[in-house]
Parts: structure tokens; C-alpha cells; sequence
């Protein structure tokens, strides 16, 4: 049988020099003054009232000196298809102004997603309701600045329908049980004129 001689661990100078550079280097950071940190502030800069829209969902577009654009999908009474809108930043507030308003007919309605800005300076997106009637299943539109300058104070743009969705005959089982064809939640540009979106 062979016995072994144990020995109490004793620590190397190695070791020893590194902890102590571990507590030299623990010390001088505690002792450094760390940044305070930045706090977050969280802005209203608009709350809908149902008269100029309801239910932004779309988020917003940045336009240029800082104008922010987005769409609605309802409101009420002679809104309650949804609209462009612009936020335009002007002493300590921000000043909304009606764009667009849809009707629900062939120009669609309920706007659901937000905006794409095209290299012509138009913007695009799309529409939950109207187009093609009597289904409405929705548009993919282009909204055009006047080309004429306003005269009043509320300058209403230009809209095109690029697309109306139609669905398709399988989807509409009878007039009393209808399954409707959403259209794209929104549409993005590629390097070529074309617009792209989901299905």
C-alpha cells in the first residue's frame, strides 16, 4: 500500500499577483464616477377625438422638417371611413390636418397600415374596406399633394387606386355567409418602380 503525501494548497506567486490585480482593478472602477443616467420621456403629441379620426393603427411616416403622416381606420360622423393625416410640429404643440378623408366606396376605406413615401413623393398603403363593390375588400392607393396651390386653410389631397381587391369566387360561399379576401397590410417599395405587398 502505498501512501501519498498531501500538502496544504498553497497559492503560487502567479496567483497571488492576479487577485491582487483583480482588486486593484475592482477598487478603481468602484471608484470611478459612473454617468447618470438618462431618463425617458414619453410625449402626447396628438389624442384623437373621433371627429378628425380614431384608430391609428398604422404607426407613422417622418416626412420632411420633421412632419409626421399616418392614417386612421374610422371615426365618427363624416369620418367613419378612416384618413390621411399630417402632424406638423409648430410652437410647443403639434397642429393635425386632415389629408384625406375615404368614403368606404371605390376609393376603400378603413386604412389599417401605415404609409410608404415613393421616390415621386407620393405616398402608398393600403385599405381594409371598398374598392369593388358590393364586397369592399379593400385598395391599394396612391395619395398625391394638390397640384395646384391651396387657397384655403384645409388642403385636401389627391387620391388614385392602384388596386381593388376583388377576392376570389371560391372564398363567397352564399350572400347570408360571406368570407372575405383581406387585402395586405401595407405595401413597400423596391429599387424598381413597383410596389410590393404581402398576401
Amino acid at each position: 500500500m502505498t501512501h501519498s503525501r498531501q500538502f496544504p494548497h498553497t497559492p503560487s506567486r502567479f496567483s497571488l499577483r492576479k487577485t491582487a490585480l483583480m482588486l486593484a482593478l475592482l477598487c478603481g472602477l468602484a471608484m470611478v464616477e459612473s454617468q447618470p443616467a438618462r431618463t425617458q420621456t414619453f410625449t402626447v403629441l396628438h389624442v384623437f377625438t373621433g371627429q378628425d379620426g380614431a384608430y391609428p393603427y398604422g404607426g407613422l411616416t417622418l416626412g420632411g422638417a420633421g412632419t409626421l403622416y399616418g392614417t386612421t381606420q374610422g371615426g365618427e360622423r363624416g369620418n367613419e371611413y378612416g384618413d390621411v393625416f399630417k402632424l406638423a410640429h409648430k410652437g410647443t404643440g403639434w397642429i393635425l390636418t386632415p389629408l384625406y378623408y375615404f368614403t368606404g366606396g371605390a376609393d376603400g376605406g378603413g386604412p389599417e397600415s401605415g404609409l410608404v413615401v415613393g421616390p415621386n413623393g407620393a405616398f402608398y398603403s393600403t385599405t381594409y374596406g371598398g374598392g369593388v363593390l358590393p364586397f369592399g375588400m379593400g385598395t391599394v392607393f396612391e395619395l398625391r399633394p394638390p397640384t395646384t396651390a391651396c387657397k384655403s386653410a384645409l388642403c385636401y389631397w389627391n387620391e388614385n387606386v392602384l388596386y381593388a381587391f376583388m377576392g376570389t369566387p371560391d372564398v363567397v360561399k352564399s350572400c347570408s355567409e360571406v368570407y372575405v379576401q383581406l387585402p395586405p397590410e401595407g405595401v413597400s417599395l423596391n429599387t424598381e418602380p413597383w410596389l410590393y405587398a404581402p398576401s
